[in-house]
């Protein structure tokens, strides 16, 4: 009897054809409508930030989803992120758990904020170790919510990545790069962005491209070739960054470079 109860207890997957049409009707009309609300929440209360004419969700906009799902966000932990070499503290690490009403875990994501992220820029001491360790957590929250809730965004109008995750100091009303501009394809890597970006950027001058290459990698690399995947994504955030601290405040033409996926395997 009691295995009997415990059998009736458990939710019941769809069975039949038709019951697993109905399912899937009811997923994709909840999702249709919690991208229509949440667009009237994020536009209302300023929840997104627009970048190089695309939108990004701000971390309050995937908890607004989290709450549609009755999801909550949960930081497991937060620990220090060092050079495995050295010792040398180089930033934070988190991961963030989802839990649903019933305290499951149904999803997760992890995130790091290194000491020298624009987060950090202009803070000494523990005001820095601070922003790095917030910055860190809020950014596994984001990739969280943006593991299991992705498609939401994605119909509400918004890109799948958090904007915590794209690097843009200028604010969010200003109009962003236009020009020069990378035209980057799908399959396109991070080292072949960064090559193709900064060569642009130096009008194909060679000994300039590894001259600011080394600049944007702190001396590390004159050559893209040396570099992985990783540090070819973070090498362009940096070269980004570099090349807005050149220009004129008042130059309209503030160029930036982006990745169009998330960097894949080092196979450049």
């Amino acid at each position: 009897m009691e295995n009997a109860i415990a059998l009736r207890d458990q939710p019941q997957l769809p069975q039949t054809l038709d019951e697993r049409k109905a399912a899937t009707d009811l997923t994709i009309d909840t999702a249709a409508y919690w991208a229509k609300k949440l667009m009237e929440l994020v536009e209302k209360c300023g929840l997104s930030r627009s970048m190089g004419g695309k939108k990004y969700l701000e971390v309050e906009g995937w908890l607004v989803i989290a709450e549609f799902a009755h999801t909550r966000a949960i930081i497991e932990w937060t620990r220090e992120w060092k050079d495995s070499s050295t010792g040398e503290l180089l930033g934070y690490e988190a991961r963030c758990k989802l839990e649903n009403e019933a305290g499951e875990t149904i999803g997760s994501g992890e995130s790091s904020c290194g000491l020298d992220a624009f987060p950090c820029k202009g803070k000494q001491g523990s005001e820095k170790d601070k922003a790095a360790r917030s910055a860190a957590q809020t950014w596994a929250i984001s990739r969280a919510l943006r593991n299991k809730f992705s498609y939401v965004a994605k119909i509400a109008g918004y890109q799948a990545v958090p904007a915590e995750e794209m690097y843009h100091d200028v604010r969010q009303d200003d109009p962003m790069p236009q020009t020069p501009k990378v035209a980057v394809r799908a399959s396109q890597t991070a080292k072949k962005t960064l090559a193709e970006a900064i060569l642009a950027y130096t009008d194909q001058n060679k000994v300039k491209a590894g001259n600011l290459l080394k600049e944007a990698t702190d001396g590390k690399f004159n050559s893209v070739r040396d570099m992985t995947e990783q540090q070819a994504a973070a090498a362009l955030t940096a070269f980004n960054e570099l090349v807005i601290s050149k220009l004129d405040p008042a130059d309209d033409d503030f160029p930036e470079f982006e990745l169009s996926r998330e960097p894949g395997s080092d196979d450049a």
